[in-house]
Parts: C-alpha cells; structure tokens; sequence
C-alpha cells in the first residue's frame, strides 16, 4: 500500500479482515520492502503527487489498483492513465465509490465498486476487498468510473456550498440536475 492516509488505511483494514498481509511503502522509501511488493500495489495518494512518486519507485510489474480520485492537471489524464504512462505494462484497476473511509474502518455498510479493463483482476481484486459490510461490484468501464469518482467530489464540494448558503431545496435540486447533465456530457 502507497499512502497511508484514511482510504489507504480502511482499504488495508478490509484487505486485513480478509486475511491478506498489508505493507506500507513509507513516502520516503524508494524500494519495495525486503524487495517484494507481493501480490498487488494499491495506490492511496493525492492525484497530484502520483507520478512523481510512481517515477521514484522500480516497475513491480504486479497489478495496481488505485484508490485515487482526480485528474491530473497538466497533462488532464486519469489516474490509471498516469499509471500507465509510468508503469507502462501494469495491469490497472481503481476502486471507486459513495463512501466514507471513517465509516469503512468502522465496519458500516457501504458499496463501491472495481473497475478493470481486465475482468480478472477485477475479480481477484473484489475477492480480496469484498465483505458482508463492504459490497464491492465490478465494472469494466475504467473510464466511466474514475471520471465519475472525480466529479462526483466536485459535485458534493458545491452541494456543500450551497447547504451553507442556504440557498434551499430548489436550488439543491438545480445543482444536482445542472451537475447530472454536465457528467452526462462528460462521459
């Protein structure tokens, strides 16, 4: 695991539930532990950060599931695209959904849902995550699911707003149907 920050570290509690050993790459270490990074690397940092350190680190040449939501500014690429474009052969997965990393730890019911190009690490990665609690669906719209992991958190920051403005239901409800087309459009 790259990042231990809350969705790092709720990502490993529900891999350590399972029974699955979790390590975590320190922000400094610039090797994989022991020389291994084992079976899969899961990515918990800022969008903004991760090529730089993917750039600092040898290519596993393992599978890579991101747990990162965003785009990249300068280069306006998804999360598995940077990925890519560092560790050009990895096999790419994200986890993406409505959920609170809190609450996650906290063993509260929550869905999300694995997206992969390749069906099979999709479904390795859900047997891996998958509980009672936490219900991991997969999908093989890569795109469709890191675009709308990242503009849903743009979305919920203007609910947000507009709750504290105090602007009213209505214009909640113009937020939401404004921020469905512009998605829609999007995808």
């Amino acid at each position: 695991m790259i990042g231990k920050g809350a969705w790092g570290s709720a990502i490993a509690s529900l891999l350590g539930r399972n029974e699955h050993e979790v390590a975590f790459l320190q922000r400094d270490d610039k090797t994989w532990p022991n020389e291994d990074p084992g079976e899969m690397v899961f990515l918990a940092i800022p969008c903004q950060n991760l090529r730089q350190r993917l750039e600092s680190l040898p290519d596993p040449k393992l599978p890579v599931v991101s747990l990162i939501k965003g785009i990249e500014i300068d280069r306006f690429l998804r999360v598995t695209e940077i990925i890519r474009s560092v560790w050009s052969n990895a096999a790419v997965a994200t986890i993406s959904g409505p959920s609170f990393a809190s609450e996650v730890i906290e063993n509260a019911p929550t869905a999300a849902v694995v997206a992969s190009d390749d069906e099979a690490l999709a479904i390795r990665i859900q047997d891996a995550v998958h509980q009672k609690l936490f219900r991991l669906y997969r999908s093989t719209d890569l795109v469709g699911v890191e675009l709308g992991g990242a503009l849903k958190n743009v979305y919920a920051l203007a609910g947000g707003m507009c709750s504290g403005l105090g602007i009213g239901e209505n214009g909640m409800a113009a937020l939401m149907t404004r921020s469905l087309a512009e998605m829609s459009r999007i995808a």
